[in-house]
């Protein structure tokens, strides 16, 4: 009797790739979860993604510097009173969601210029994603 397909079967080998389960058939440099220290990315073979603009004047740099101190600071702050044996109620992890929390919100206030709401220049960087499609390049992957 012929195995029947299992249609879900793709869908659950995807999973186990972006969920860090080594396939030993699956190439590292095009799935899996990956991460340089800010978002991590998932990457599957055959899937669709999107693309996230932002321009230089979304978030100068002397907003970010000052988001970047008030890390620090409340970072020193958290070492300093843990170091004296003081209960503390921050921790790492919070001032880092913190941070990143504050630099989306920056963002999503839509500082600088925003010439992508301009229709003629979205128009432009739209065709220019769709001359793309479905071309793959994996940039400093080596392949």
């Amino acid at each position: 009797m012929p195995e029947l397909q299992n249609p879900g079967l793709e869908r659950v080998r995807y999973e186990l790739r972006a969920t860090g389960v080594k396939h030993p058939t699956v190439n590292p440099q095009r799935s899996g979860v990956h991460s340089r220290g800010y978002l991590p990315h998932v990457k599957r073979e055959g899937a669709d993604y999107f693309v996230t603009f932002r321009l230089a004047d979304s978030l100068t740099k002397d907003v970010l510097l000052r988001f970047e101190a008030e890390k620090a600071q409340r970072l020193r702050a958290f070492y300093n009173a843990k170091g004296n044996g003081r209960v503390v109620s921050d921790n790492e992890e919070r001032i880092n969601r913190d941070f990143l929390r504050k630099v989306e919100r920056y963002l999503d206030a839509g500082a600088g210029a925003c010439h992508l709401r301009r229709p003629d220049i979205a128009e432009l960087v739209a065709g220019a994603v769709k001359f793309f499609n479905e071309q793959v390049t994996f940039c400093g992957s080596g392949l």
